[in-house]
């Protein structure tokens, strides 16, 4: 790997540990007020609606949300820090770098696809935001 590999290797490392950083600012930040007695059933709902899986095991669909949530989180934390790593441990070993960088490439893909599916309205949003940054 040259010099500048490496620096934008690091910088996408960085990046993953403060997109996990930021991701958990927003699990423990306080939720906003309902806006209309809609959003306040819609709230009440997700709280308090619990769904029984058996043996004992049932859960809210907002545990599913914030479990998910912090798996993610999590994920991008470990690919930053073992990335920061390997730069470490490995600082002429491009080979070794190398394949850091594609597992974090495809850890990137399967939380992009997994997010694109479970959520597609998120990947409108993107298109949307994508669209109004103009020509390329």
């Amino acid at each position: 790997m040259t010099k500048r590999q490496r620096v934008f290797f690091r910088i996408g490392a960085w990046a993953c540990v403060a997109t996990a950083g930021i991701h958990m600012l927003g699990q423990f930040a306080p939720r906003p007020p309902a806006a209309n007695p809609t959003e306040a059933t819609l709230q009440r709902l997700l709280t308090t609606y619990q769904k029984d899986f058996g043996a004992g095991f049932s859960r809210t669909t907002m545990d599913f949300l914030k479990g998910f949530s912090l798996s993610f989180a999590l994920m991008l934390l470990w690919a930053g820090l073992l990335s920061l790593l390997a730069l470490r441990r490995l600082p002429e070993d491009a080979a070794g770098l190398t394949r850091v960088a594609r597992v974090n490439a495809v850890l990137a893909g399967l939380l992009l696809a997994i997010s694109l599916a479970g959520l597609p309205e998120c990947g409108q949003s993107l298109i949307d935001g994508l669209g109004r940054l103009g020509p390329v």
